[in-house]
């Protein structure tokens, strides 16, 4: 039986389609921004916080899941964040002092804005929450900071509940 020349060419086309069909490209997310998390507990050094980053498709763009839990110096945290390169931060941090007595922690969030832009418009908040079990819990400024300060390029530009405030759950 002889085989035509067409008949060979719809042959290789319908391979390739085939071949075509089982392969597939991967999308691979671009690097997460160069975020970085910093925590001091007291007048000790700060120490950098790691945490796992996974990137979350959101349409033609990424945001970046971040997780971490630490136990460490005293204090149990977690931490969730999702970052969008645009740039924007969501998250939620919990701290448990598991000392005996007070402490100041310093949380520090930074996610570097590029290209510089001007002017910008800039909005932040925080939600605190003091929980008590057999004694009284007091969430506080330590002077002379309050307990948010919004910076651009290191300067602060707006704070949020000026020292001296406190919060107390007897």
């Amino acid at each position: 039986m002889q085989v035509s020349r067409s008949s060979k060419a719809v042959a290789s086309i319908l391979l390739l389609l085939s071949l075509a069909g089982i392969a597939s490209a991967a999308i691979v997310a671009p690097p997460a921004p160069d975020f970085r998390m910093v925590m001091q507990v007291g007048t000790t050094a700060s120490y950098p916080l790691t945490g796992t980053v996974t990137p979350i498709p959101d349409g033609d763009k990424w945001k970046y899941q971040i997780d971490g839990t630490y136990n460490q110096h005293g204090y149990e945290m977690t931490l969730q964040f999702v970052i969008e390169p645009d740039p924007s931060i969501f998250g939620n941090v919990s701290i448990r002092n598991a000392t005996a007595l007070p402490q100041d922690y310093t949380f520090t969030f930074t996610l570097p804005v590029s290209p510089g832009f001007s002017p910008s418009v800039l909005n932040g908040s925080i939600g605190l929450t003091a929980t008590a079990d057999a004694t009284p819990a007091i969430v506080a400024t330590t002077a002379p900071d309050p307990i948010y300060a919004a910076l651009i390029d290191g300067s602060t530009v707006k704070k949020l509940l000026d020292h001296p405030f406190a919060l107390s759950a007897p």
